[in-house]
């Protein structure tokens, strides 16, 4: 099931592809390289970009995935989801309290 705390990873890691794209970006604007040429921080830069691009649709998949699946699978409506621990039942009145 979805764990609200793994969010954190989610943001993270679109944060970092977002740095990673712009630093790609301002590598390809700054560099003097001819045409038809690419410098070898580009191709690095792509490739940690690519790599962080699959980590970040894993989480997302596994994040909301599960609950959009789950819903699908049991008919549920994903918005009614509980992700904490079981509410406890009231106690019922003791009939020598007459409560």
């Amino acid at each position: 099931m979805i764990n609200p705390a793994d969010d954190v990873w989610v943001w993270a890691s679109a944060a970092l592809f977002l740095a990673l794209m712009a630093a790609r970006a301002w590598v390809v604007e700054t560099g003097r390289t001819r045409l038809g040429r690419t410098s070898r921080q580009v191709k690095t830069l792509t490739g940690a970009s690519a790599v962080v691009l699959v980590g970040l649709i894993a989480l997302l998949g596994m994040q909301g995935g599960v609950l959009m699946v789950t819903s699908i699978v049991n008919g549920t409506d994903p918005s009614k989801a509980f992700y904490g621990p079981a509410p406890a039942a009231p106690a019922a009145p003791s009939p020598t309290t007459g409560g």
